[in-house]
């Protein structure tokens, strides 16, 4: 084998190897190709889910708004309905101290009327 011969069998070796290269770049050209599509995908979820992050955060704060209001006609209710009890109490007292004195009152003519009627007792 002469210089020339062998020039262009290490020729031949550089091409098929330059061949081998070539595959290999592209596969990894399309590798990167993938990865930027899924990056992409990723951007989009990403963005998806922090949206819908900010809506969940809205509507947590409309919640605590309202929570806040209930807890105020809460407090209103109670206070309100305790007056109103207490009004009841008043009146239910009032109503027992009167019949109280009904009773004592009837039990002492009850007693007049009987010592009137049977001198005796």
């Amino acid at each position: 084998m002469n210089n020339e011969e062998k020039i262009l069998s290490i020729l031949d070796t550089m091409v098929g190897q330059f061949g081998i290269m070539n595959d290999r770049l592209e596969k990894l050209e399309a590798g990167q190709a993938n990865l930027e599509a899924n990056m992409l995908e990723l951007n989009h979820k990403v963005t998806n889910l922090e949206a819908g992050q900010l809506r969940l955060e809205s509507a947590v704060a409309e919640h605590d708004a309202d929570l806040e209001f209930i807890r105020g006609a809460v407090a209103r209710i109670e206070t309100d309905h305790g007056r109103k009890l207490d009004a009841v109490f008043d009146g239910y007292k009032q109503v027992y101290d009167t019949a109280v004195h009904i009773e004592k009152y009837l039990a002492a003519r009850d007693g007049l009327y009987l010592s009137r009627l049977i001198p005796s007792m």
